[in-house]
């Protein structure tokens, strides 16, 4: 057993070799462990985003008559706050019946202008003693891709005229009934409008 543990000493005297190698292999694996440290990296990315809760709300409010109007048979009323009813009888040349509506955007998204009706289109005689419509209250005309910005209003003006003509003939013979509608249809603005 004595020349075992003698060749066990001998084996693990200093040698110089030994001890170069030893160091080496140390600084090897302790410069790879390092290195990895190193390149190893963990990123990470946290936060809270909140979307705002989104309101579509546009509606009539404040009619205003003209002055000078003829007395409606009915009082233009908005129903719903989508729609304006009312009735008015022009009996003479020159008679108009007019009022202004302001159309609020009280929501929070942009709105424009899709599309515009307005019906019945009137005929060539009817042209010649009766005029309708609707423009801005400026008498700027509505049209589609018309932007109306949250929390703004614009005010139209929606008018019926009686018209005065030099010619006679060209009224009409009986008492004739106008059933008009007009539709403004808004969507979400875009970058078209």
């Amino acid at each position: 057993m004595r020349y075992y543990i003698k060749k066990i000493n001998k084996y693990f005297r200093y040698n110089r070799k030994r001890t170069i190698g030893a160091l080496f292999l140390f600084l090897v694996i302790l410069g790879i462990g390092l290195g990895y440290s190193f390149l190893n990296a963990e990123l990470g990315i946290n936060g809270v985003v909140n979307a705002s809760k989104a309101t579509w709300d546009i509606h009539f409010e404040n009619i205003q008559v003209k002055s000078g109007s003829v007395t409606p048979t009915t009082e233009p009323t908005i129903s719903n706050n989508i729609s304006v009813g009312f009735a008015a009888t022009l009996e003479n040349p020159g008679d108009f019946y007019e009022f202004n509506v302001d159309i609020v955007n009280d929501g929070t998204i942009d709105a424009m202008i899709d599309s515009i009706q307005l019906t019945p289109v009137l005929t060539t005689n009817q042209k010649k003693y009766f005029d309708y419509g609707v423009t801005y209250s400026d008498g700027i005309e509505l049209d589609e891709k018309q932007l109306l910005e949250s929390g703004k209003t614009e005010t139209i003006k929606v008018y019926f005229k009686y018209l005065e003509n030099a010619d006679a003939s060209n009224y009409p013979t009986s008492d004739t009934d106008f059933s008009c509608n007009v539709t403004i249809n808004y969507v979400q603005a875009d970058n078209t409008a």
